[in-house]
């Protein structure tokens, strides 16, 4: 494959895969701006050892200049890993922003729950933005899960998002839970108050739904289940509840 100075998209072979993006695109990506700058006249394919579903969420993001995180969850199908976004953007040489501390997960926990209902709003991508973040911090080990303050506040941040099928969907909720799942060990009273959501089966509210892309405006919906329609003061309240049982 050529490429001029004046190119404007570039193919890229994932395993095979093509891939298409803009120059600009590929040029915000370290790793290929490192490869390619001052060369866009090359004689040999571009190419990339990588999963290129992987790869291509991991273009989505990128996409939308590295802002929403949660598109390398939600374009993420629910067969890979999130640990397999991890290995992309350290090879790829872009770091992923994470919390890792009491006050930068207070602030984590205002954008996850600063959205009314269910209802599509601009909070929205702020509240799923968070949730990914959080699934990027433990996965990386980021925050302390050692010290107990930090512990409590990410298990009812968790318990936040997979209770809310409406706001995060199905690929976000899954991932997250995933990599806090084998990261913690519930005690029977946590797991009480999982298992409305959480059976060996999947998360609830999605055993007939296809892996559907997360993207769309409607992903994720889900028009059973009243418990999946807590404002977040109910959802507090609610919480509270299981608490005392």
């Amino acid at each position: 494959m050529v490429m001029t100075s004046d190119v404007e998209h570039v193919t890229i072979s994932a395993r095979g895969e093509q891939v298409v993006a803009s120059k600009k695109v590929i040029m915000s990506i370290p790793y290929f701006e490192s490869l390619l700058s001052g060369r866009w006249e090359c004689d040999r394919e571009l190419s990339i050892d990588a999963d290129p579903t992987v790869f291509k969420a991991f273009i989505a993001y990128a996409c939308d200049n590295h802002k929403n995180m949660s598109l390398l969850l939600t374009k993420l199908p629910r067969g890979n890993l999130v640990q397999d976004i991890i290995d992309l953007s350290d090879f790829l040489c872009r770091s992923l922003p994470l919390v890792d501390n009491l006050e930068e997960l207070n602030e984590l926990e205002k954008r996850l729950k600063n959205i009314k209902k269910h209802f599509i709003s601009p909070k929205r991508n702020e509240a799923r933005n968070a949730a990914a973040q959080l699934a990027f911090s433990l996965i990386r080990g980021s925050i302390d899960l050692s010290n107990n303050r930090l512990r409590s506040k990410v298990f009812n941040n968790v318990l936040f998002v997979v209770s809310r099928a409406k706001i995060f969907g199905p690929r976000l909720r899954t991932h997250l839970w995933r990599v806090y799942d084998e990261l913690v060990n519930l005690t029977p009273k946590q797991e009480k108050q999982f298992e409305e959501w959480v059976s060996d089966r999947g998360l609830s509210f999605e055993f007939n739904k296809r892996d559907d892309d997360d993207g769309s405006m409607t992903d994720g919906d889900c028009s059973t289940g009243s418990v999946n329609d807590l404002s977040c003061d109910e959802y507090d309240e609610y919480v509270f509840y299981l608490s005392t049982l």
